[in-house]
C-alpha cells in the first residue's frame, strides 16, 4: 500500500480505491493532511469489505484517525460515499452539498422507485431494471447515512495549508461540487471532468435537464485558473481543464446531432430503442449483448440528452395507450 501513496504538492496526498468489476477501475482518494487541526479525505470508495479495508489502509499509512478526520463527498454516487457511513460510524464527519445531502436522506428510496418508473415508461424492460438494481444494492450508496454537515456554492474548507472554495457544479448528480484552492490552482473535480473517460449523465427524478444543467457547469469551470486537476478516476495532474471541457461539451455536441438523426430517420422510437441505435464504445458484440448495468448506463445517457432536446423544443414526447413514452422531432 505504501507505493501507491502519492504526495500531490506538500499537505496533499493521493491514493487508489480499487473499484472491483467495475469499468471505472479505481477511484482517487485524496487527502490533505494537517499538522495541528482536522484531516480531510475526499470520497470514500464502494460500500464494499475491500474497498473499506485499502481506505483504511491508507488512512492508517497517513497516520490518520478517523475522530480527527472530515470526509467531503463531491457526489452521491456509490463508488463516492459508498464507506461515509463506516467512516461516521467511526468517528468521521461528513460534508457534502445541500442538494445531494437532502436527496440521499430524505428521498432515496422514492427515487429509485421514481428511476424504475421511469426506465419503464421509457422501454426499458422492467424484470431487467428490477434485477439490476437488486443485485446493487450490497453497494447501493452506503451503509445508512448519517446526518451530514451541507455546505453551499461558496463556502470554504480550511484544512492545512489549504482553502477549498466549492463550486456548485450540478449535473452528473444533482448536488454535484468541486473544490478549488485559488492560491495553489488545485481542483478537485470528483466526476464533473474526467480525463480519460466521458463522466456519464443520466436523468434524474425531479430534474427536468440535466444535462443542460451539466453543459452550463462546464462553462462555469473553464473560467477558473487551474494548475493541478484532481478528478475522481483515472488521470490526475497537469492535465488542460479548459482542453478538456473543450472536448465534453463537443461529445456532447455530436451525440445530440447523433439522436436527433435517429429520430428524423425513424420517427416515433421510444428511449429504449434510441439508445440501442446509438454508437457506444463498449466491448460487446451488439446491443442485446451490453452487459445489463451498462446497457443501463448507455440508456440513461440516451434519455438525459433526449430529455435535453425536448426542454430545447427540437422534440416532442408522446406518450401511448400503455403509458411508454416515444419521439418525434417538432
Amino acid at each position: 500500500m505504501e507505493e501507491m501513496l502519492l504526495e500531490l504538492t506538500e499537505g496533499l496526498w493521493t491514493f487508489p480505491i480499487v473499484l472491483p468489476d467495475n469499468p471505472l477501475k479505481w477511484l482517487n482518494c485524496y487527502v490533505v493532511k494537517s499538522n495541528d487541526g482536522r484531516d480531510l479525505l475526499i470520497d470514500t470508495g464502494f460500500n464494499r469489505q475491500d474497498c473499506l479495508e485499502t481506505l483504511l489502509a491508507g488512512m492508517s499509512m497517513l497516520k490518520m484517525r478517523p475522530e480527527n478526520t472530515d470526509v467531503f463527498i463531491t457526489h452521491m454516487h456509490s463508488d463516492h460515499m459508498g464507506n461515509a457511513g463506516a467512516l461516521a460510524e467511526r468517528g468521521s464527519r461528513i460534508i457534502m452539498s445541500q442538494t445531494d445531502g437532502l436527496h440521499f436522506a430524505s428521498e432515496m428510496q422514492d427515487q429509485r422507485v421514481e428511476a424504475r418508473e421511469r426506465a419503464a415508461r421509457e422501454g426499458f424492460p422492467r424484470k431487467a431494471v428490477d434485477n439490476l438494481l437488486a443485485a446493487d444494492r450490497a453497494v447501493f450508496f452506503t451503509s445508512p447515512m448519517v446526518d451530514a454537515i451541507h455546505v453551499n456554492e461558496g463556502d470554504v474548507l480550511n484544512y492545512g495549508s489549504f482553502s477549498f472554495a466549492c463550486i456548485s457544479t450540478p449535473g452528473h448528480t444533482p448536488g454535484h461540487m468541486c473544490l478549488y484552492d485559488r492560491q495553489e490552482k488545485i481542483m478537485i473535480l470528483g466526476d464533473h471532468v474526467l480525463f480519460d473517460i466521458t463522466p456519464n449523465i443520466c436523468s434524474w427524478p425531479g430534474v427536468e435537464d440535466s444535462l443542460g444543467l451539466y453543459l452550463d457547469s462546464l462553462e462555469k469551470i473553464s473560467a477558473y485558473d487551474v494548475a493541478l486537476a484532481l478528478p475522481g478516476h483515472r488521470s490526475f495532474g497537469t492535465l488542460d481543464v479548459t482542453q478538456r471541457v473543450a472536448e465534453l461539451k463537443e461529445h456532447h455536441r455530436a451525440r445530440l446531432e447523433e439522436v436527433s438523426a435517429i429520430v428524423a430517420e425513424e420517427p416515433g422510437l421510444t428511449g429504449y430503442q434510441i439508445a440501442s441505435r446509438m454508437r457506444w464504445h463498449i466491448q460487446a458484440e451488439d446491443w442485446e449483448h451490453f452487459p445489463e448495468q451498462q446497457k443501463f448506463f448507455a440508456f440513461s445517457e440516451a434519455v438525459a440528452h433526449l430529455d435535453h432536446l425536448v426542454h430545447q423544443g427540437v422534440f416532442y414526447r408522446w406518450t401511448d395507450r400503455d403509458g411508454i413514452c416515444h419521439y418525434n422531432q417538432k
